[in-house]
């Protein structure tokens, strides 16, 4: 499909320099805003146009079958779009095919009395680094009717390509706390909302003899290190997996996710 718009061929351009500095996490969290990557993600933000603040896209965009119905269901929304050179693009990608199109789209971390007092369950990420195991959990999250996902010390930045990937559009529904400051209050602050604070631990009981009836905030900790002992201390309950013999760990997005999921298929 033909299209008319001008091709920016410049890295020099200011609109192209802006979404270079969005590479940043720094820059990222100063604007309020997420890097999306590729066709899966950009079908999401259809109905969440009106967060999208500028779309990016080359050729390889219009070489989809629908590449092109897109950008323009985008543009039928009001939201900018830039075509640009598709080497130049790629360039400017964190992915190494990000399928001709770039979205940068305004996401921000709510309260943590936004997602506090309901009776729905509440995940706690504490220092989860990898971002295809945060962006995992956040989609879990969505899909479980978690209340919302927690992101305590130094977790992975939820804004980021990868973890924006992972969650497959869910970052964008989903409301998520960036908490960077020490864990006592954070799991106090949780408790006298209401939450019972589940601990993911092999040393604790399996998940469906200890699953409280009340809402519960499952904590999963850092992927070598595990949850620390600040959260482990003040813990309602803790809960283990079943696992084989000879396996001692799970991956933490796939054992957040049976938590979360515990519930569910209990009712």
């Amino acid at each position: 499909m033909a299209d008319a718009e001008p091709t920016l061929t410049r890295a020099a351009n200011p609109r192209l320099r802006w979404l270079k500095s969005l590479s940043g996490t720094r820059e990222r969290r100063r604007e309020g805003v997420a890097v999306a990557e590729g066709l899966k993600v950009l079908r999401e933000l259809v109905p969440l146009a009106d967060r999208v603040v500028r779309l990016f896209w080359s050729e390889a965009c219009a070489r989809h079958p629908d590449g092109m119905a897109l950008v323009a269901a985008f543009r039928e929304r009001g939201v900018p779009t830039d075509r640009v050179a598709p080497a130049l693009l790629e360039r400017l990608a964190d992915t190494r095919q990000p399928q001709g199109a770039i979205a940068v789209v305004r996401s921000a971390p709510v309260s943590l009395d936004a997602v506090l007092g309901g009776t729905r369950d509440l995940l706690v990420l504490e220092g989860v680094q990898d971002p295809g195991n945060v962006g995992t959990l956040v989609r879990t999250a969505e899909a479980a009717g978690a209340a919302g996902v927690v992101l305590a010390g130094a977790c992975a930045d939820p804004t980021g390509p990868k973890c924006v990937r992972a969650a497959a559009g869910s970052l964008f529904r989903v409301p998520y706390v960036v908490w960077p400051e020490a864990p006592e209050g954070l799991a106090e602050r949780i408790r006298s909302a209401g939450h019972a604070l589940g601990i993911a631990s092999a040393a604790g009981a399996p998940v469906a003899e200890v699953l409280p009836a009340g809402p519960v905030a499952w904590v999963l900790g850092a992927e070598g290190t595990g949850v620390s002992e600040a959260f482990r201390r003040r813990g309602s309950f803790r809960a283990a997996l079943p696992m084989a013999p000879g396996v001692d760990s799970l991956n933490v997005a796939v054992a957040g996710s049976v938590l979360l999921y515990a519930r569910l298929l209990r009712a």
